[in-house]
Formats: structure tokens, C-alpha cells, sequence
């Protein structure tokens, strides 16, 4: 299981972008890889994907602009699992991640299993892109929380009969 995601790689480092393609190669996954937040935009615009690991500290444009951008924008990407990967762990920096529209948060030095842990985490998200291929209505695709308010709320209905 766990084969042929789709994953943008994002990194201004040339290690750490090889690191994570030797380590993602394993699994089969189809990798695209960006220099910069600006990079990151433009392959973002033209090609969807199932999980985006997102450097936050980078030239050009930096993670959290790029991650503000992808999801503003509303294109193909844009409800797409964006995983911010950072080597400042200070406290408060996985909260600023999330303000930013980012999924998740993982720090470097990426290893193995963390990352096999993060992309198999985020890669079985619905996406808005597998649903509109089937058919489905996507219009509500951006709150994830709708079904569990829907669910609640009629279950409240019945109990007060």
C-alpha cells in the first residue's frame, strides 16, 4: 500500500531535497521537486498532488507566503495537505503553521519513518480533485467539519422526540 502519491517537495536546500527524494523513491511516490516558495506556486498552478511538503524557511518566498498563496488562489491545490518541514522547533512555531493554512508541521532532520508517517497520514485526505473525477458535489469540499455538524445536529433532533 502507500504507492504512487503525488508529492511536491519543496526545499532550498539541494541535501535535503535528495534526502527526502532517496527516502520517498522507495515507496514508488511521484515526486516534483521546488527551489522556492515562488517555484512551489507555479508547479502548484499546473499540476495537482496528493500531499505538499513545504519548507518554511526558504528565498524568493517562503513557505508560509507560498502555503497562503496555493490555498488563496483556489486552484488545484488548494485543499491539497500542505506539511510544513522546518528546523526551527521552537515552541509556538507548529500553531504559526497552522495559522498559515499548513496541514500539519514535521521537523528537520527528516528521517525515515516520519516521513512515511506524514505522507501515508495525509495522503488518504478526500481530495477535491478525486471527487470531482467521480462525480461528487465538491462544493462543500473546503470545511472538512460539515458532515460531523450535520450529523450532530440531527441526532440532537431525534433524541429530543
Amino acid at each position: 500500500g502507500g504507492e504512487g502519491v503525488r508529492v511536491l517537495v519543496v526545499d532550498d536546500h539541494e541535501a535535503n531535497l535528495m534526502l527526502m527524494k532517496r527516502i520517498l523513491q522507495k515507496r514508488k511516490h511521484h515526486l516534483e521537486f521546488a527551489r522556492d516558495g515562488a517555484e512551489a506556486l507555479e508547479v502548484a498552478s499546473r499540476e495537482l498532488f496528493d500531499c505538499i511538503l513545504m519548507d518554511c524557511n526558504m528565498p524568493v518566498m517562503d513557505g508560509w507566503e507560498a502555503t497562503e498563496q496555493i490555498r488563496k488562489e483556489g486552484g488545484l491545490n488548494a485543499l491539497t495537505p500542505i506539511v510544513a518541514v522546518t528546523a526551527n522547533a521552537m515552541a509556538g512555531d507548529r500553531e504559526i503553521c497552522i495559522s498559515k493554512g499548513m496541514s500539519d508541521y514535521m521537523t528537520k532532520p527528516v528521517n525515515k519513518s516520519n516521513l512515511y508517517d506524514m505522507v501515508d497520514r495525509w495522503k488518504t485526505r478526500k481530495h477535491p480533485a478525486d471527487a470531482q473525477r467521480e462525480g461528487m458535489d465538491v462544493s462543500g469540499a473546503a470545511s472538512p467539519h460539515t458532515p460531523f455538524a450535520a450529523k450532530s445536529a440531527s441526532s440532537q433532533a431525534d433524541s429530543d422526540k
